[in-house]
């Protein structure tokens, strides 16, 4: 053999022939792709790529528009041929040099070791050598374009016996997602699942739904979990669209998201925290913020899920005495933050869990990883020697930046990080077990919101009333065209809405007969209708449905206020009525009882069909939900005006009724 064509294997002068060589990359190859045990590794190694690519082009100032940047995401679920992955960006794109070569295992583009968002740098190797099908086009910002596809790599990699992978010089893939490809500088990746490699199908990862736009709700909360997506903490300024696709053969079906703090209601992405898919928790710092006094009677037993975020200036104080001074320099040159859900029962996080769609437990309890705001690897359980039946009740994320975190796509492979993880979710954990008290009990029905304020009695003028406006986006004629000004308006516009399903759940069963209460309703609070998890109307309380029934008491009022007017008289009885339609509420400062919303960022907490509040009377000896049309006509309204892509007067109201309730409600 010439000595210009011996390979060095070890800088000892052994040689290798092609044949050895070949042997020697398969074997390279193989054991690459045992490393990968998890079914989410192609997406988050393409995700993962591409969304590096999209920062290193902003970094580079490659787009002229903020708004530039652009991912797009096909999810190809045809039946009857291959399933597959395409992931297009437009970030930096790859000049023919490197284009040729990012698919070698342990190739590099100039990035130090560690330092790219999320997984280390061998996810080219591993998604080429995964499939039997295969190819990527790119285009760098010079012009130049380079395109490939490759044939039965898994196949050779796996067999003693079939040919090398065949590779072509042109970038295939379905004819319906061509449009999608990057147009000028960026990269596109195909990959096509087989049966020879988990998951053999997308059918093994999300449920599928006849509806397209509720299954690409699934994708979203399952790239959320898994991939870059799936942010904590940015640390950099993108305003980045991300295209979500559905390929089933007959057309592409689309929904646009944008990065932010994950809400699939308002397509924004980001890490799905189980406090954000569930909103029914409270946060320790406002039980902490109550006066001491009052703690016990406010908070006692009523919460479903804890939250306990520690920042890093929370964390090192409290790590201080337990910490090696190896772990403490860990700590205190990459630990960012530690984010704790604690749920007073299993059954929160099962409903979690049922919530994003997906066929495995993305969110089940245990730690998860995040490093420079990516979450890593899978899930790591709890190491508690006390309170161990605990540890199934609580989902955590630990934040770490600039830190060269390995996880082998499980755990951890650097000890000090896996004992410093240790160490701060035990303490975490036995801090949240002091609160256990605020959590409601197993064997009780849930606990009524307790919130304290309120603030919300807008005199809205004639001609800003959106009850005509929500009318005709739904094409029909509206009862009134103004806000309503007495209880028969109410009346009226409550029983267009049912007639038209826009609320749905309800049957008024008599609006006479008695001269006390102003009608019977059937309440619906089982079936499907009412309870779809795309609907954001629709019943979202994981409570049983203890609202339901026939023959509830119905009270109208065009302000709650009057209500409590007829309770002080002795007119009417609190515990008599099951469901108050109103058109608006007075401020939180209610002189009786306590008012809570349950729309909007706490729309978790509706336990029937559209309700939009609940009020309970003092010593909570009863409740019941309300309908304040007001409100469900600004969220409505919103809601429509998202799904048509234009963005006005309802959104406009409804972001501002829910600021300020948020403010009211602290």
């Amino acid at each position: 053999m010439p000595i210009d064509q011996q390979f060095d294997l070890f800088g000892i002068e052994q040689t290798a022939s092609p044949q050895e060589l070949l042997a020697l990359r398969k074997r390279e190859l193989r054991n690459l792709l045992t490393s990968y045990a998890d079914e989410a590794d192609v997406f988050s190694e393409t995700i993962q790529n591409a969304f590096d690519a999209i920062l290193a082009a902003q970094s580079q100032r490659l787009y002229s528009d903020p708004s530039e940047p652009r991912l797009d995401i096909v999810i190809g679920r045809r039946g009857g041929d291959p399933h597959y992955l395409l992931v297009c960006d437009n970030g930096v794109g790859m000049t023919p040099e490197i284009a040729m070569r990012f698919t070698t295992p342990g190739f590099t583009c100039d990035k130090v070791l560690g330092r790219t968002i999320g997984y280390k740098g061998v996810g080219a190797s591993f998604f080429f050598a995964a499939s039997n099908n295969v190819g990527f086009q790119t285009e760098d910002s010079d012009g130049n374009q380079t395109a490939a596809t490759v044939k039965a790599s898994h196949r050779w990699i796996m067999s003693n016996n079939e040919p090398p992978p065949e590779t072509v010089r042109e970038f295939i893939c379905p004819e319906a997602v061509q449009g999608l490809l990057p147009n000028g500088r960026g990269t596109a990746v195909y990959y096509e699942f087989h049966d020879g490699l988990k998951p053999r199908s997308l059918s093994h990862i999300v449920k599928y739904h006849d509806e397209a736009r509720r299954e690409l709700r699934r994708w979203a909360s399952y790239l959320c979990a898994k991939t870059a997506l799936g942010q904590v903490d940015t640390g950099h300024e993108l305003s980045l669209t991300v295209g979500l696709h559905l390929d089933r053969g007959q057309s592409l079906h689309t929904t646009e998201w944008s990065l932010g703090d994950f809400d699939l209601d308002n397509r924004q992405l980001g890490y799905p925290y189980p406090w954000r898919v569930l909103r029914v928790h409270k946060d320790v710092r406002e039980i902490d913020s109550t006066p001491e006094a009052q703690r016990i009677v406010k908070h006692k037993g009523k919460h479903q899920a804890l939250r306990l975020f520690w920042s890093k200036s929370d964390l090192l104080p409290l790590l201080q005495q337990q910490l090696t001074d190896e772990e403490e320099e860990l700590a205190t040159e990459h630990l960012e933050f530690l984010d704790v859900f604690f749920a007073y029962s299993t059954d929160i996080l099962v409903a979690v869990h049922n919530r994003t769609g997906t066929r495995k437990n993305v969110l089940r309890y245990g730690i998860r990883l995040a490093c420079d705001g990516i979450p890593q690897g899978r899930i790591m359980d709890f190491d508690l020697t006390r309170h161990q039946g605990l540890a199934r009740q609580a989902h955590a994320v630990v934040g770490f930046r600039g830190l060269e975190l390995d996880t082998g796509r499980k755990i951890p492979v650097d000890e000090t990080v896996r004992s410093l993880v240790r160490k701060v979710s035990t303490r975490a954990m036995g801090h949240l077990v002091d609160y256990r008290l605020y959590l409601k009990k197993k064997e009780r029905p849930d606990p009524s919101p307790d919130l304290e304020g309120w603030r919300n009695k807008t005199k809205e003028r004639m001609s800003l009333s959106l009850v005509p406006l929500l009318f005709k986006m739904l094409g029909e004629a509206a009862p009134v065209r103004v806000d309503p000004d007495t209880e028969q308006d109410v009346i009226a516009l409550f029983a267009t809405l049912l007639a038209n399903r826009v609320l749905r759940g309800y049957e008024i069963v008599a609006l006479s007969g008695f001269n006390q209460y102003d009608g019977l309703i059937n309440v619906l609070t089982k079936t499907g209708e009412v309870r779809d998890e795309f609907d954001p109307f629709s019943i979202r309380s994981s409570a049983e449905p203890g609202r339901g029934g026939d023959y509830k008491i119905l009270e109208f009022k065009l302000q709650f206020e009057s209500l409590l007017e007829d309770f002080e008289l002795r007119r009417k009885r609190p515990q008599d009525i099951d469901l108050l339609v109103c058109w608006t509420l007075p401020d939180m400062n209610v002189r009786r009882g306590t008012l809570s919303y349950t729309y909007g960022e706490r729309r978790d907490f509706r336990e029937t069909y559209g309700m939009t509040h609940l009020w309970t009377d003092e010593g909570e000896t009863s409740s019941f939900p309300i309908v304040c049309l007001k409100h469900f006509v600004t969220e409505k309204l919103k809601v429509m005006e998202l799904e048509a892509n234009e963005l006005g007067r309802g959104t406009a109201a409804f972001n501002d009724l829910e600021k300020q309730e948020r403010l009211a409600s602290i």
